[in-house]
């Protein structure tokens, strides 16, 4: 007998946790917890950029830091399978391996809007979306202009509205205000996705002892 609700047998998919939001919203922050907090069950994927490292950040860490010329090259060879060009001509893209789930891993990766939906389209994995949003503007503004004192401040915000102005297609839109708060809500959101798969994972190797019995 097939039950309406059996499961087709098939693992549920990795988990693929997609980390955007503005710059100065607190990505970073979230990234190096969660690697932190979860690690070795969740594992950092770094995407690929042709901008300088800046102090304190890890080659093939943080990001994979290449030249423009490498940068093409990698794209040819279609190892980075979508790319975006930023206000000021840097370049990020995404390696393949967030596409292909041959490895069973759980990845995290930052992405902007455009990689994530392009990802959450085509990738063999389960892609969760969470967007970081900062706590105002104004806070925003001194946070970006503290890191990069001269940077042209209102092309950047222009750029953060259109980011935020995708924030509603993500899965989790987390607000960055207090730290402790801030990290709090991080470790439920991805505990919650971790209880989830462990529970389809167990109800798909299970279903059919399940079922027969519950159908004697």
């Amino acid at each position: 007998m097939t039950h309406p609700h059996e499961l087709p047998g098939m693992k549920p998919k990795p988990l693929l946790f997609v980390i955007s939001g503005p710059s100065g919203s607190g990505k970073g922050t979230a990234l190096d917890f969660i690697e932190r907090e979860f690690a070795p069950a969740i594992a950092r994927a770094p995407t690929y950029t042709t901008r300088a490292r800046r102090t304190g950040e890890r080659q093939g860490k943080d990001y994979n830091y290449v030249t423009g010329a490498k940068f093409d090259d990698l794209v040819a060879q279609k190892e980075i399978f979508e790319f975006t060009r930023t206000y000021n001509d840097e370049l990020y893209g995404s390696p393949r391996r967030l596409i292909n789930a041959d490895d069973g891993a759980h990845l995290l990766v930052e992405l902007d809007f455009n990689g994530f939906h392009r990802l959450r389209s085509i990738s063999r994995r389960k892609v969760i979306g969470i967007f970081i949003m900062p706590p105002s503007i104004e806070e925003l503004s001194k946070r970006i202009l503290a890191r990069q004192p001269e940077t042209n401040l209102e092309r950047r915000l222009h750029r953060v509205s259109e980011q935020i102005a995708h924030a509603w297609s993500y899965d989790y839109i987390i607000l960055n205000q207090d730290r402790e708060e801030f990290l709090r809500r991080v470790r439920c959101t991805v505990e919650a996705e971790l209880f989830r798969l462990e529970g389809m994972s167990f109800l798909t190797e299970n279903w059919h002892t399940l079922d027969v019995t519950l159908n004697r």
